[in-house]
């Protein structure tokens, strides 16, 4: 006879509703002796004491609400985090996943104060870095844009151009018979000046 008895204990279980898919459980066996205790993923070696518990594994699908005892992934991480020091930057994303990693509400605190102490002017600097950013990025894709617009605006008016030169030759043409030579002149001329700025 087994001088320790066995306690199973179910911690967490669950069905995922919705997408039709159940979580998959995996058993993760808890040994105890000598005063001692080990997990493993086999029975317990005789003479153990042996508590079962039922694992359910991380879901892959973020859209489903988190189970009772699930975490919550952390939030993304701030757009001004580059802007910030190596330290803060750590110390800040050690405070934004503090939760997702199990951290309890006095570790968050400390890290909390820890953070704002030392890093809490940085991060307004690192704000207002970013937002000089912005606004640089903006400004310059203005620019960008409104010379795009002028450009277009310049190739238009001289295609505009170019049709009424063209329509202006064609009627001289009909009257080159009737030109005086200096009439010929400008419009040789003319026809000069279409070739260069309207001809490929």
């Amino acid at each position: 006879m087994r001088a320790c008895g066995i306690a199973v204990h179910l911690l967490a279980g669950a069905l995922l509703v919705g997408a039709g898919q159940v979580a998959q459980a995996q058993t993760t066996y808890i040994c105890a002796a000598n005063g001692r205790s080990w997990p493993q993923a086999q029975p317990c070696p005789e003479g153990a004491m042996t508590q079962q518990r039922i694992v359910v594994n991380p879901r892959t699908d973020p859209r489903l609400p988190p189970l009772p005892g699930e975490r919550s992934p952390p939030d993304r991480p701030p757009a001004h985090l580059p802007f910030q020091s190596p330290r803060c930057a750590e110390l800040g994303e050690a405070v934004r996943t503090g939760p997702a990693r199990g951290l309890g509400r006095p570790a968050l605190t400390e890290l909390y104060e820890a953070y704002r102490q030392q890093c809490g002017e940085e991060e307004m600097r690192a704000r207002s870095l970013l937002l000089e950013e912005r606004n640089r990025q903006r400004d310059t894709r203005e620019r960008e844009e409104r010379a795009a617009r002028l450009e277009l605006d310049r190739d238009k008016l001289n295609r505009d151009q170019c049709a009424e030169m063209k329509r202006i030759l064609q009627s001289k043409r009909q009257r080159l018979e009737t030109m005086t030579p200096g009439e010929r002149g400008d419009f040789e001329r003319f026809e000069a000046t279409w070739r260069t700025r309207c001809q490929p």
